[in-house]
């Protein structure tokens, strides 16, 4: 069992060590306010960075002025990003001009400034309108002297057959048609589409 002055000395070892703790606590408080303190002081500057950097990136090009219509400076467009980066971005018009064939769009965006703020430059194509469809020869494409329809010509079996189409898109050599599967009285992807129109008409007998 130990002697008096032994658990006197135990008890002020744990007392100095109490002390000591403390202190350590009072100090450690201390330092956590001024690193809270000096953040503080530096949010606004880093606001100011946030909106700087803001401002460096945007997006110009030129565009075909009859993309740009109805587009207003201050308007807000969602644009995806790919490449580089995969990002979809709040962004804004603040430039736009439609006074010439090729008109002018400059985007800025603040959104998600972290992950493109190192990109020294980002090439990007501006894609307006997207289209799914099917794929149509432009020379395979006629007009009904009836309704004034658009329509292709197939072949089934040895006959051709006249099927209503819808064209959505002009892409210069062909078309991009919609797809109605509800019916096998409009085109499916797996039809023979005649290319060869001269003299056709709906039941034709074909070599």
């Amino acid at each position: 069992m130990a002697s008096t002055s032994e658990i006197r000395r135990r008890i002020g070892s744990v007392r100095q060590t109490q002390k000591i703790t403390h202190a350590m606590y009072l100090i450690s408080q201390a330092k956590l306010r001024k690193a809270k303190q000096e953040l503080d002081n530096t949010r606004p500057y880093f606001q100011a960075l946030q909106a700087e950097i803001g401002r460096v990136f945007n997006a110009d090009s030129t565009v075909e002025s009859r993309y740009l219509e109805g587009l207003e400076t201050g308007d807000s467009l969602t644009v995806t990003l790919g490449g580089e980066v995969s990002l979809e971005l709040e962004m804004t018009v603040t430039r736009v001009n439609r006074e010439q064939e090729l008109g002018l769009l400059v985007l800025a965006s603040q959104d998600k400034l972290s992950s493109i703020s190192a990109l020294r430059r980002l090439n990007a194509d501006l894609i307006f309108h997207t289209y799914s469809g099917l794929r149509v020869p432009r020379e395979a494409v006629c007009y009904s002297e009836e309704s004034g329809s658009a329509g292709v010509y197939v072949l089934v079996g040895t006959k051709a057959v006249w099927k209503d189409i819808e064209l959505l898109y002009d892409n210069g050599d062909t078309y991009i048609a919609a797809l109605n599967q509800s019916s096998t009285d409009y085109l499916w992807p797996e039809d023979l589409i005649l290319l060869d129109t001269e003299g056709l008409f709906d039941g034709k007998l074909v070599d």
